[in-house]
């Protein structure tokens, strides 16, 4: 069950695909705080009518919840006046007491809290028709997606032989390496996507990236409740790679690891959340389970903050 808070879903959809039930505690996607709407009510509102819907954010002031009242008459898709966080929500008040909208929305590629579920369902709708339009040509020897060159290579390939080889030259430097190349790629196909669609909401941006990374078949992405993705130092992502290619090609081949080995997982994501919030965002992989860990889990953050992120979270995660 999600929460739709996303500014291009701001619409009234079929009442029938709704349910009321009790307000939840409010949840924070980005901190960045855009033009507030009309006017702020508190929570002892008088009731309305349940049909006279309006359009709410729960917001935390000292610790007292308000209401950002924005009237349905003047709601309409893109209003540059309505707040960005996760949260935002369509409420109702019935019988004095304030009521929620909530329907059942799940996003198919990536798994994540609920509140942020309807971004990753938008983004879904957004990415998915780029790969939809596949084309092979052997007789040119070319592959397009949309249009756009791609090129094929197996797994295997690039997660154990290129670091082997890169190994053999550079030593331990050759994580580092992967890292960086997965970084870049990650950025450029960040910077694609966001021209091809002209997409502009940071946090869109963000939801964006896993769904092309699933759908480039490196891995699928599960958002943790910890992250707090905030356009500026306070940054956080925390997140897993269930089915990355890097760590099952090193299982499928039983190759024994001591250290992670998501190089390139780790780097597409920084490079993309990077280029999303135009913030210098690093990416470290703390559990894998090439090791031997139940899952392939990451941590990024500010490249000033990264340490101290991954202590907090391996301290949080290993209890």
């Amino acid at each position: 069950m999600a929460i739709i808070h996303n500014r291009s879903q701001l619409c009234y959809p079929e009442e029938s695909n709704y349910r009321f039930t009790s307000i939840q505690p409010a949840c924070r996607l980005s901190h960045r705080r855009r033009k507030t709407p009309d006017c702020v009510f508190p929570t002892t509102t008088p009731a309305v009518s349940p049909a006279t819907v309006s359009r709410k954010t729960i917001d935390s002031v000292n610790g007292a919840s308000h209401i950002l009242y924005k009237s349905p008459g003047n709601l309409h898709e893109g209003d540059p006046g309505v707040d960005t966080f996760a949260d935002k929500s369509v409420y109702c008040l019935e019988n004095k007491n304030l009521h929620i909208l909530e329907r059942k929305l799940m996003a198919e590629y990536v798994n994540c809290p609920p509140a942020f579920s309807p971004l990753f369902e938008a983004a879904e709708k957004v990415i998915s028709p780029f790969f939809e339009d596949f084309s092979r040509n052997p007789e040119k020897g070319s592959i397009t997606v949309a249009s756009e060159r791609y090129v094929i290579y197996r797994a295997e390939s690039m997660a154990i032989a290129m670091k082997q080889q890169l190994t053999s030259v550079l030593g331990p430097g050759a994580g580092v390496v992967i890292y960086q190349i997965g970084k870049a790629t990650g950025a450029a196909d960040a910077r694609y996507y966001f021209e091809k669609t002209g997409v502009q909401d940071p946090d869109q941006r963000l939801a964006m990236g896993p769904v092309s990374f699933a759908l480039g078949g490196y891995a699928n992405v599960t958002i943790l409740p910890e992250s707090t993705p905030a356009p500026n130092e306070n940054f956080l992502l925390v997140y897993d790679h269930p089915n990355s290619y890097e760590a099952e090609a090193h299982i499928k081949k039983g190759i024994a690891t001591t250290v992670p080995v998501d190089y390139l997982n780790a780097g597409y994501s920084a490079g993309w959340c990077s280029e999303a919030f135009e913030l210098k965002l690093e990416a470290k992989e703390i559990f894998c389970k090439a090791m031997g860990d139940p899952q392939c889990r990451f941590v990024m953050a500010p490249s000033h903050r990264l340490r101290e992120r991954v202590k907090e979270m391996k301290a949080l995660y290993e209890k």
